[in-house]
């Protein structure tokens, strides 16, 4: 049965850090449910199409994995990724002890993009009061593009008003289908611009603060 199908849950209605994951779930292809888990393993919160006592459950469970991989291998992992015939599964590390767990189609979990993880990472920290992450920080963004251009971007915005958009430059070394510029906006801010492949646009800096 398509998870698609079954009723979409949220463990607390209404609740800030469930707005964040269901934002993040339906930003990745082949994700079935997200749980934010504590040290101990219990949910903080979980959103997703399924059942809400199974992800709670499975987010308990990939937390002690978690554990048992840090002791096993040694060293402070910051994901874990595990493969099951129909489903795969991604723990990564937010901050302070606290992961999120993933539920996803077969191999979905493998192709995650690293800018949702840190784009939900630092958006979770942020409400928490944990410390930021180090990683790169990303900030979805609205951009539109033009045929006649090749599609390169004419106009973003970030949570403000639209921005015209100078492309500088093409970047090198992306992956597959991904394809990114460094622009320079209205307001006088340079930034670079991200499209994944299924059209969702990032940027390297908030672009109503970008400078």
């Amino acid at each position: 049965m398509n998870h698609l199908l079954r009723p979409f849950v949220r463990m607390h209605e209404g609740g800030v850090f469930g707005a964040i994951l269901e934002d993040t779930v339906r930003s990745v292809p082949g994700c079935i449910a997200i749980a934010f888990v504590d040290q101990e393993g219990e949910a903080v919160d979980a959103v997703g199409w399924a059942n809400d006592f199974d992800i709670k459950v499975t987010g308990a469970h990939l937390r002690i994995m978690l554990e048992l991989a840090r002791f096993s291998f040694g060293g402070e992992p910051s994901d874990l990724l595990i493969c099951a015939t129909h489903i795969s599964y991604r723990v990564h590390v937010v901050a302070e002890g606290y992961v999120l767990v993933f539920l996803c189609a077969r191999d979905a979990a493998f192709h995650t993009s690293p800018r949702v993880l840190a784009a939900c990472s630092r958006a979770l920290s942020r409400e928490a009061g944990f410390s930021m992450p180090s990683t790169q920080a990303w900030f979805s963004a609205e951009v539109l593009t033009q045929e006649a251009t090749l599609n390169k971007p004419v106009q973003a915005r970030g949570k403000g008003p639209w921005l015209q958009v100078e492309v500088l430059g093409a970047l090198v070394g992306l992956p597959d289908q991904e394809r990114g510029y460094r622009v320079r906006l209205s307001n006088g801010h340079e930034v670079t611009l991200v499209r994944e492949p299924l059209g969702r646009w990032w940027s390297d800096a908030p672009l109503d603060e970008a400078g």
